[in-house]
Parts: C-alpha cells; sequence; structure tokens
C-alpha cells in the first residue's frame, strides 16, 4: 500500500506484518525451521516476508509458473544481500509444485504457507505430501472462509495444525486503518466483526 507522507509517498507491506503477527500470536515457531510457501504473487510474497523475518533457515517458494517463483526468490536474495553481514543466513529457493508430493522436502518444513487462491472457485487443491510433513508442521492458509478450505481440510485429515487467514487480515486491516488515519482503530472491533461474520466466536 501507498502512504501520503508530507507530500512523499511510501509503500508498506500490511500483509506480510499482518501475517507476522498473526503467527506470532498463534504461537507459530519459525525459527531455524524450513518455510514452503505456495505461490508467487503479493501473498505470497507476504509469505516470504514473515518467513524470512521469524527466522526460517531455508524459504522454498513453489509456484505453477517456476519462473514467476524464480523472480520472487532473486528479488528477495537482494534483499537479504543489502542487509549486508556478509552471506545471509537464509536460503530462498524457487521450485514447481511437484515439489509438494516430494517426501523428503516436505518431511523437513515446519511450515507451509498458501499464498494462491487455489481451492477458493476450484474446490480442489494441488497434490501434497501432507502425511509426509513432520506431526508439529504448521499449515497456514491465507484464504478465510466459514468452513475449512481444501488446502486445510486435508491438513485436519492428517492430524496437523491448521490456521487460516482470518487473523492475518485482521492484523493489516488494522494497520492499514492505523497508517491511513494516524489513529488505530477501537480495540477489537475487527476482530470482532470478521468473526461474527464467520460464525466464529
Amino acid at each position: 500500500m501507498l502512504i501520503n507522507r508530507n507530500g512523499e509517498l511510501h509503500g508498506d507491506n500490511t500483509d506480510a506484518r499482518g501475517l507476522e503477527a498473526d503467527l506470532r500470536d498463534q504461537g507459530v515457531a519459525v525459527a531455524g525451521k524450513l518455510a514452503v510457501i505456495i505461490g508467487a504473487s503479493g501473498a505470497a510474497s507476504a509469505g516470504v516476508l514473515a518467513a524470512i523475518r521469524l527466522g526460517a533457515a531455508r524459504v522454498i517458494i513453489c509456484n505453477r509458473t517456476v519462473t514467476r517463483a524464480n523472480r520472487l526468490a532473486r528479488s528477495f536474495a537482494q534483499y537479504l544481500n543489502s542487509r549486508g553481514g556478509g552471506r545471509p543466513r537464509e536460503t530462498i529457493e524457487a521450485r514447481g509444485l511437484d515439489t509438494l508430493v516430494n517426501a523428503t522436502t516436505m518431511g523437513a518444513a515446519g511450515i507451509v504457507i498458501n499464498g494462491t487462491p487455489m481451492g477458493l472457485k476450484t474446490g480442489g487443491f494441488a497434490p501434497l505430501s501432507y502425511a509426509a510433513t513432520p506431526s508439529d508442521c504448521v499449515f497456514y492458509d491465507m484464504i478465510y472462509a466459514r468452513e475449512p478450505t481444501p488446502f486445510l481440510a486435508h491438513v485436519l485429515a492428517n492430524g496437523r495444525r491448521a490456521i487460516d487467514g482470518a487473523g492475518m487480515l485482521i492484523n493489516q486491516g488494522v494497520l492499514a486503518f492505523e497508517l491511513f488515519n494516524g489513529v488505530a482503530p477501537p480495540a477489537g472491533v475487527m476482530r470482532s466483526a470478521l468473526m461474527s461474520a464467520l460464525s466464529r466466536t
């Protein structure tokens, strides 16, 4: 998003900060682990940035079009290199969606984040080896709905922890409101409204 500060335009990614805050609120530990990000859009970018900020040791970006995943990986590699301090701790790779059924890769995943609209309208999701992931692997879908998304339905069926993007939406909304208006919104109002709309307590 763009914010006008005294006549100067400044960019801010409230999605990344909203996701990071939600993962912290949910007690999700990412530090030192492999983060698998599905997608290469703006939402996926937020997932990569949040994983880096939370200390992921390695990030793999999986996308149907590998060239787009490569483009995103290169941009974050440049970001990491620009931070200085020698070789960055994080390793960022770009791969195709077939990586999601690679038992070796998925067996090392600490978190899997869906940053695509897959399943929102199609009713299905790309093949993924849910059972190959560690028992404490967390799956996060940036999509939110009243019922588990196709992505998260398989997660729950395999006994893994599933989180949808409702908390991310709330957090980024609060941040955006504050950036635009210079004041924080009334505490809890956005959360109450969304949870009511989703029929959650």
